[in-house]
């Protein structure tokens, strides 16, 4: 947004289960983006992705999810094939969607003059705003699943279920083979998707899984652009005054 001085600071939401440290990049008071991280914890990576985000001139939001488990971080596999750390997988699967519902729940009490909302996802982080805009319909406008990973599983936060809970415009970016969302699980998406009858679409890129992130060995250029691009078109149509 040109002419938006930017700042930054750190809010400290408290939960049921404590307090969540919570990034805030300033843009517009009106509209704002919560961005939910992968699963390797709250990084620069992150924050350059929330600036770019307040830089468009929405306030973004990056809170850290792993704040019950002390708020750790991990260095991202750089190499094709590698193994997540040992600590983010459990972090990963310790970090459930019910919990995520409630600290959502607690951004926007804490940030209610803030009419409209987008959620975004990275990896680990998809399935986590797809449930926040499941269960804030009326306050989730957009929302952007990005290589999410791990979207379909047992119980009722599994994406398929939530998705025709959804007021948001929706965008699904699925990666091409890739082994935490399988081509038989993004078909499944996708029809959960065409069927609720709002406004939504689902890709598959010619991409590895985790295409965004810059200084990744999997960053696709192509594909993180069209990403960005897909954002700011939603964006500007749904968190309008």
């Amino acid at each position: 947004m040109k002419g938006l001085v930017m700042s930054e600071d750190i809010l400290k939401i408290r939960t049921d289960d404590g307090v969540m440290p919570v990034e805030r990049f300033a843009g517009r008071r009106d509209a704002a983006v919560i961005v939910y991280m992968d699963g390797f914890g709250v990084r620069d990576e992150l924050r350059e992705m929330c600036r770019r985000f307040a830089r468009m001139g929405y306030t973004t939001f990056l809170p850290n999810m792993y704040y019950r488990l002390g708020g750790p971080s991990f260095l991202p596999p750089n190499a094709s094939g590698a193994k997540s750390p040992q600590g983010a997988q459990a972090a990963n699967r310790a970090t459930t969607v019910a919990m995520t519902v409630h600290d959502t729940r607690q951004i926007l009490k804490a940030e209610s003059s803030i009419e409209h909302w987008a959620v975004v996802g990275y990896c680990m982080g998809g399935r986590h705003a797809i449930g926040a805009a499941a269960t804030q319909p009326d306050k989730v406008k957009a929302c952007l699943s990005v290589h999410g990973g791990n979207m379909i599983f047992d119980g009722e936060w599994s994406c398929e279920r939530q998705i025709p809970r959804c007021n948001a415009e929706l965008f699904l970016g699925f990666a091409k083979d890739d082994p935490s969302c399988t081509p038989i699980e993004q078909n499944i998406l996708r029809d959960a998707l065409m069927q609720r009858g709002v406004s939504g679409r689902a890709d598959v890129f010619d991409a590895a899984h985790g295409w965004s992130f810059a200084d990744r060995h999997c960053f696709d250029h192509v594909a993180a652009e069209a990403v960005w691009t897909i954002a700011r078109e939603m964006f500007a149509r749904r968190l309008r005054s």
